[in-house]
């Protein structure tokens, strides 16, 4: 009785202003009444441990506000995380949320906190009504049908399950099978998407023509020096490819960078405006059939550093019409 008077007083010092934690306090008076692990782990508790309770009671958890080593996980999220995270269904041991925490490892901990990555965690729960807007879903889905968006395996892991169940895997799927249809088109001179594409770059320079470029397909370009791990590297759709020469009469590799997107409004993904950012880059991999349309390029190899020519110019489809900007 002496132990939860002591809780009692510490709570009611950190909450005393809270009306809303009300609910949630008394219940982990009884939980810790019957709970001898939670009373213990409670009796020197941190702030951010007692918050973190409240967010799990407050969204119905059932199983993980009464286990203190889940409760501690739970704490090392961020509080935007928490009130995201909290969603998972947690109904007995084994639930959703268990096995989101139990992937929880000091790496994968430092990868959701950042708040870049807030919206993947969004995209985990993206099968709760409102979670994603229209815009976020389809940025989502363009990061998940490219192979350098997201580093880390475990939220593509997770990623793929909020897919699995919600709206943005059919924007995924869409993006996939829209840019498998800009491949093909752009290896023939008279599909729309090659007229569309070199009417677009002579309407910004009439000395650019389309036929003087060879095409190639996800090319892989470094954003770092180190150049190995995914987010160190990236991956246009399409490159226009040159040899240009500079105002000493010597030769250098064009490129202009060309993206599938499914629509004007679908944003570039985290790498592509790191990238957007960059003058250049060096080659890191090039696949046996990454050229698509022209003659293979003798100097365009993993040896190579690339000069962009010009911002990157998406190539996307309204209402069936394809259009650039």
């Amino acid at each position: 009785m002496q132990q939860i008077k002591k809780m009692f007083f510490i709570l009611l010092l950190l909450f005393i202003n809270s009306i809303s934690a009300q609910c949630w306090f008394k219940e982990l008076l009884i939980e810790t009444n019957s709970n001898a692990k939670l009373s213990a782990y409670f009796k020197n508790a941190s702030k951010e441990e007692f918050n973190a309770y409240k967010t799990l009671q407050t969204n119905g958890s059932k199983y993980i506000k009464t286990n203190p080593t889940y409760i501690e996980k739970f704490s090392k999220l961020s509080p935007e995380n928490q009130a995201k995270i909290a969603l998972f269904n947690d109904d007995k041991v084994g639930s959703t949320l268990t096995k989101f925490l139990d992937d929880c490892d000091t790496d994968f901990l430092i990868y959701i906190n950042n708040p870049e990555n807030l919206i993947q965690v969004k995209g985990f729960l993206a099968h709760k009504t409102g979670m994603l807007s229209t815009e976020e879903s389809e940025k989502l889905a363009e990061m998940l049908r490219r192979l350098d968006e997201i580093p880390s395996d475990k939220a593509r892991k997770w990623l793929d399950y909020g897919a699995n169940q919600a709206v943005f895997k059919t924007n995924r799927e869409a993006g996939t099978a829209f840019g498998n249809l800009i491949k093909t088109q752009l290896s023939d001179a008279n599909s729309e998407a090659y007229t569309t594409l070199a009417k677009h770059l002579n309407d910004l320079n009439p000395k650019i023509n389309l036929d003087e470029y060879s095409i190639y397909s996800q090319v892989q370009l470094c954003l770092t020096k180190n150049c190995i791990d995914k987010g160190q590297f990236w991956i246009p759709d399409f490159m226009l490819v040159k040899v240009s020469q500079d105002g000493l009469g010597k030769d250098f590799l064009e490129t202009i960078i060309i993206d599938s997107k499914l629509s004007g409004s679908t944003g570039w993904t985290p790498n592509q405006n790191t990238a957007k950012k960059m003058d250049g880059w060096s080659i890191k991999a090039i696949g046996n059939e990454a050229l698509i349309k022209g003659s293979r390029i003798e100097d365009f190899d993993v040896k190579s550093s690339i000069t962009k020519n010009g911002d990157f110019i998406k190539l996307y489809s309204e209402s069936g019409i394809l259009k650039t900007k």
